[in-house]
Order: structure tokens, then sequence, then C-alpha cells
């Protein structure tokens, strides 16, 4: 029987959910197995077993060499995947350094952009993707905006292989099974007052989520000390310790926080979501991200950038707090103390993103890319 084989780098929720609903989907399992390879983990394990060690340390001259003996590698543990299909989920350019493996050895390449692997990417790094777009069969976008951003910064000439196709959000299932008492311990655990507004800053270590500034906002604002309270999420990104403290000495003696610097299970997740008053997304870039989706599914309020090209939300009707620009983010979260959204409207996001973002009703889309 053929094979799916969905290339990743690292985990991640959206991966997570795809591999868990192909496992569990009769139309999927009788024409394919389902697969997957991490890419990291090759790396960590071809640098230890070749001698070649950890390739961010490699001069240019041996990465070269690396990815010759790379291709061979793979060519040689994964050829009985001859004649399947690769879905290359977040295209990194490394891999436009694996075409010769992955030309010699898959019948179909689908190529499944997220965001930041084409909306935070120079023109060099695209020139190389091209060279991967254009070997491959499929190119998938999970919203109309994104596709847009593709054709203005990559060109027109690859309509053909370009399918919309949404990732579903098994977290939404964790949190209609979750409960109070763990959402009461996470308070305890992180000592986050729950008598205030809890505002939470961005997702991850990323400059890209403009913590400073949006801080620096929120205090221009002069909400008073007892009126939030705020979490910031510090689990994953590039480490800056310098970052993290600007950020420490700008809020110390203003507001009361706390950075979540721990790995959150699931269920801790799922808890943060659950208490989250109000979320801060105002990245750079986006296509679109989960927590923003898991954020309003539980009942709390995103404010976000207006620059953020989320058409597709709002033709289908999700409210979200728009700023023109971060110093706006502060006016704005005085606005959403002062008056909250409506139960009404909370209820219509909770409703649209269940209607769009089950993995059941999504999955029949992705096998249809395989066939």
């Amino acid at each position: 029987m053929k094979k799916v084989i969905q290339f990743i780098y690292g985990k991640s929720v959206y991966t997570t959910g795809m591999q868990q609903e192909l496992e569990q989907c009769p139309e999927f399992n009788t024409m394919f197995e389902n697969g997957c390879i991490d890419l990291e983990e090759i790396m960590h394990n071809f640098g230890k077993e070749s001698g070649m060690g950890d390739y961010s340390a490699l001069n240019s001259l041996s990465k070269l060499f690396y990815w010759i003996r790379m291709n061979r590698y793979l060519s040689l543990h994964y050829g009985h995947l001859k004649y399947s299909v690769a879905d290359i989920q977040y295209v990194s350019v490394l891999y436009v350094m694996l075409i010769p493996f992955l030309t010699r050895t898959f019948d179909r390449i689908v190529l499944s952009f997220w965001g930041s692997d084409l909306l935070r990417q120079n023109r060099r790094i695209l020139s190389l993707v091209k060279l991967l777009i254009k070997r491959a069969d499929i190119i998938t976008f999970p919203t109309p905006d994104m596709a847009d951003s593709f054709r203005q910064k990559v060109g027109t000439g690859y309509n053909d292989k370009i399918r919309i196709v949404r990732f579903g959000n098994y977290f939404l299932d964790r949190i209609d099974n979750s409960t109070n008492s763990a959402a009461e311990e996470f308070v305890r655990k992180y000592r986050i007052d729950r008598n205030r507004t809890v505002v939470v800053i961005g997702y991850n270590r990323f400059r890209q989520q403009q913590h400073l500034e949006t801080i620096n906002s929120i205090i221009g604002s002069k909400i008073e000390r007892d009126k939030i309270f705020i979490v910031i999420p510090w689990t994953y990104g590039p480490e800056d310790d310098n970052y993290k403290k600007q950020i420490e000495n700008t809020i110390e003696g203003r507001y009361d926080f706390v950075f979540i610097t721990e790995h959150m299970s699931d269920d801790e997740l799922v808890a943060l979501r659950r208490i989250t008053d109000v979320l801060i997304s105002v990245l750079t870039t986006d296509a679109l991200n989960a927590t923003m989706l898991e954020t309003m599914y539980s009942g709390g309020e995103v404010i976000t950038g207006s620059w953020l090209k989320y058409d597709f939300l709002y033709d289908n009707g999700i409210v979200m707090r728009r700023v023109g620009n971060t110093e706006e983010v502060g006016s704005e979260l005085v606005r959403s103390i002062k008056t909250p959204l409506s139960q009404e409207v909370r209820d219509n996001n909770r409703r649209v993103i269940d209607n769009l973002y089950r993995w059941k009703s999504i999955i029949s889309e992705w096998v249809a890319l395989y066939s």
C-alpha cells in the first residue's frame, strides 16, 4: 500500500493533530499508510553517526559535503518509500538541499506552507525555495490571503498547483473535556490573580511578538496596576536573555506579571486558554495562529493588528479587536476592560471556530491531495 509521509521539523499541534486524524480516517486508511519523518531528529542522528556533529557549527564547505552525504543517508534508510507521497509540513529552505532524495524517492511532493515559512523569508531564501516549488505537485496554504501573498512574493506561474486547505485543531476537543479543577491548579502553580483581567501577551519568545512595544503601550495607557495581571508565555523560540531582561525591567514595579518558562503539557495549555481574558497577538506577520483560535473558542477576547490578513476569519463572522499599530494596544485594552465583548459575540466566535477548525470536517480535503 502506498504511504503518505509527513516531513516535519520538530513536534507541532498541527502535525500531531493531522497524524492522529489520518490514522482514524477510514477514507485514508483504505488507500494509504501514514508515516512521519522528523528532519530535526534525522539531522541530530546523522550528525552523530557520520561524525560531522552539529550542522550549525559547520563552515560553508563542510555544509555542502553534509548535504551530499545526507541525501545518500536518506536514500539508504528510506529507499523503501519509493513511489510514496511526501507532504512537507512547513517549507524550510533545508528541504531544498534534499531535492535529490525527494525527487528520486517520492511519486508526489506536496508543500504545505504555514505562515512564517513564506511571510518572514527574504528574497534570497525564497529564490532558493523556488527550486523546490518548481518540483512540487501541490502547494497548500491555510488561507486565501496567504496564497495571494505567495503570488506576490514568488509569482503567478504556479496557480494550477495551489490549494487552500485548513489545519484542524485537536485542542478544541481538549478544551471541551477540560475541568475547572485543572484550570484552578494552573492558576495556583503560577500565582495568577484571577480577580483581575488576565492579559496574555504573545505565545513564544520570538521578538516578532512585539512584547516590548505592547507593554510600553499598556504602560502609556495608564491602566491601574490592580486592574490587570500579565502572563507572558516563554516556552519556545530563540533563547535571548537580554530581551527577556529588557521586558522584565520595563514591566517591573508597574504591573504584576509572570513569565511561563517551563514546557507546558497539553492540559496546562488548555488551562491557560481557559483563564485568558484578553490575548494580545500583534505579530509583525502571521497567516493564522492556533493560540488565537483556542482563546476565542474558550471565551476570551483577542486584540490583534489590522495589518494581519485574517480576512477569512472576518468574512466568516469572527470578531476581534483590531489596532492599526502597537501604540494603540493600550487604549484598546482599556476599552476591552471597560466594555467587554457581549456574550452573544463570544458565543458566535466559538460557533464559527467549531465549524471551521474541527479536524473531522477538514481531513477529507487533505486525503484528496494525496489521491
